[in-house]
């Protein structure tokens, strides 16, 4: 048997880089310690859309791509959707609510045996910005999230609740009035129990790249 949680975060686009819209492609390459038969490495890419305001926003995140566990022949593919609101508390701090939903596809090719695991989330969590001069801006981020599964393999069916904490770092640079990119770290990690007893921690870092528009 083997399972494989997604580690979570709820992506929040920094109130700096926000007008009334803003909207961004992304893509992150990630090394994913599973917990369970070894590491997998993947890319996930995408979208996202965030709207202001007053000292309100709201954001929408969709990502979608594969990872891979060599020594295993095992690809994972994994779609991350999630929704933020948040308030504005100063041009410094800002706090935020979200939910995420994630599906991963466990295939293993040789074996032809496949394997689906739902993820649905909610946390909370603060970002932190700094302006470095008028073209840098850096960004921290920090969240605590309740995950909940549902894990189907063939004819088992099993569930888990659990807890975990996502860190993230991201420098942006103004590349026109309404343009910029970032690039970004983030350190993902939680823990969950099965209803069976079996408990599983899983970690996960990513690096990031993001080109965004603002209207």
């Amino acid at each position: 048997m083997r399972r494989y949680t997604a580690a979570l975060l709820f992506t929040i686009i920094s109130p700096a880089a926000l007008a009334q819209i803003h909207v961004g492609l992304k893509a992150e390459t990630g090394y994913w310690q599973t917990g369970v038969d070894g590491d997998a490495v993947g890319m996930l890419t995408g979208a996202n859309i965030a709207y202001q305001y007053s000292q309100f926003f709201t954001g929408i995140n969709y990502l979608t791509g594969n990872y891979t566990i060599d020594s295993q022949s095992v690809d994972i593919n994994r779609t991350d959707s999630d929704f933020s609101i948040g308030y504005i508390i100063s041009p410094t701090y800002n706090v935020f609510l979200g939910y995420k939903q994630t599906d991963i596809d466990y295939i293993n090719s040789e074996k032809s045996i496949q394997y689906q695991e739902l993820i649905d989330t909610v946390g909370v969590g603060g970002s932190i910005t700094q302006p470095i001069n008028e073209k840098w801006t850096l960004v921290g981020t920090g969240s605590i999230h309740v995950p909940k599964t549902r894990y189907q393999e063939i004819n088992f069916i099993t569930k888990s609740e659990g807890y975990g904490q996502s860190l993230l770092a991201n420098l942006a640079y103004q590349l026109g009035k309404n343009t910029s990119a970032s690039t970004s770290f983030r350190f993902q990690s939680f823990t969950v129990e099965y209803e069976d007893g079996l408990s599983l921690t899983t970690q996960l870092w990513q690096l990031g790249v993001n080109l965004g528009y603002r209207f």
